[in-house]
């Protein structure tokens, strides 16, 4: 039996030794990137501020609409852009695999990871599309879940349903990472 959460969020830190290089023009730069779902922002409450954020269409294999879309930060949209408008639609190459920048974050938005930072947010199905060009820590994957209460479900009830989900979560990420999973 699944949980019936109201838009779960399902998230993954992927973070290099060497990092990402987002290039615009020929200027290689390393970039943080945090590979989200589709529901993340929804879930969250959160609009972009200039564009579009991330929708379940972009969970897709094969891409949303724009190909492998990609979210700004704000920080990152005036720090590498100089918060010109014109960076939503623009390709860029994240580890040499072009994505499309569909959206701009709101400057109150910064995660949901106390003191951590990231410039660029990415459908986490998308992730092997990216991440193919570049080599990375095995032992560099974490996965984290958020989950949205129906009225009257208890944070006891989410939490064993979580732990039933396991076997489920072990089975699908099998190998090396299979054997960092905690119970």
């Amino acid at each position: 039996m699944r949980p019936g959460w109201h838009h779960p969020v399902v998230w993954e830190i992927r973070r290099t030794r060497i990092g990402a290089g987002a290039r615009r023009a020929s200027r290689p730069r390393f970039v943080d990137r945090l590979f989200v779902s589709g529901s993340y922002f929804a879930t969250l409450g959160v609009n972009a501020l200039l564009g579009r954020v991330l929708t379940p269409a972009d969970d897709e294999l094969a891409g949303g609409p724009d190909g492998t879309a990609a979210v700004l930060s704000y920080t990152a949209w005036k720090r590498r852009f100089n918060g010109d408008a014109g960076a939503v639609g623009i390709h860029v190459l994240l580890d040499r695999a072009p994505v499309t920048i569909v959206g701009v974050l709101p400057p109150f938005f910064l995660g949901t990871e106390v003191g951590r930072t990231f410039d660029f947010f990415l459908p986490g199905r998308r992730a092997s599309a990216v991440l193919s060009t570049t080599p990375f820590d095995q032992y560099s994957t974490w996965l984290n879940i958020i989950v949205r209460l129906k009225p009257g479900q208890t944070v006891e009830s989410s939490a064993a349903a979580l732990r039933g989900l396991q076997p489920e979560l072990r089975s699908t990420t099998r190998g090396v990472t299979n054997r960092r999973l905690s119970t």
